[in-house]
């Protein structure tokens, strides 16, 4: 019987450290897209953050996560954005100009070069917490299409 505890504990152990798929057309919270036609979605861990701030007359709204390909290859996206006005929702906005950039790049890569494209705000961050939109973007690297997000702070 020592045994038998021995072995699941550590396959509880196992399974609590791996790292959870959070696909947001699953009905949860996450980031999912096509990249290079390969289905690529967020995981959950510890690097994963999101955060709005409105202040004065600046609003930022950036968010960093894991995403993992189709392949099994892991990937880091970014986007931070900066408006002088409230973002909108129902509103483009353009990426990869200005104040607004966005990075997919290889996990813990330090090649990261600029995606251009565009991302819509379904509903639009506030300090309630939840912000969902979509996006498309690329570079020569990365083409990212079909790209939707729903996160919660």
């Amino acid at each position: 019987m020592k045994k038998y505890s021995i072995f699941l504990l550590a396959a509880a152990a196992l399974v609590c450290s791996c790292a959870t798929d959070m696909d947001p057309f699953q009905g949860g919270d996450g980031i999912r897209a096509n990249v290079n036609g390969r289905k690529c979605v967020m995981f959950d861990d510890v690097n994963t953050s999101y955060s709005y701030s409105n202040h004065g007359d600046t609003c930022h709204f950036s968010c960093s996560a894991n995403m993992r390909l189709g392949t099994g290859e892991d990937l880091t996206f970014s986007i931070d954005m900066e408006s002088y006005q409230p973002f909108v929702e129902g509103n483009s906005y353009a990426i990869g100009n200005g104040a607004n950039s966005a990075y997919l790049k290889q996990y813990q890569s330090d090649q990261a070069p600029v995606l251009k494209g565009w991302l819509k705000f379904l509903k639009a961050p506030s300090e309630s917490g939840l912000v969902e939109a979509r996006f498309e973007l690329e570079n020569a690297d990365y083409s990212v299409r079909h790209g939707f997000l729903r996160l919660y702070r």
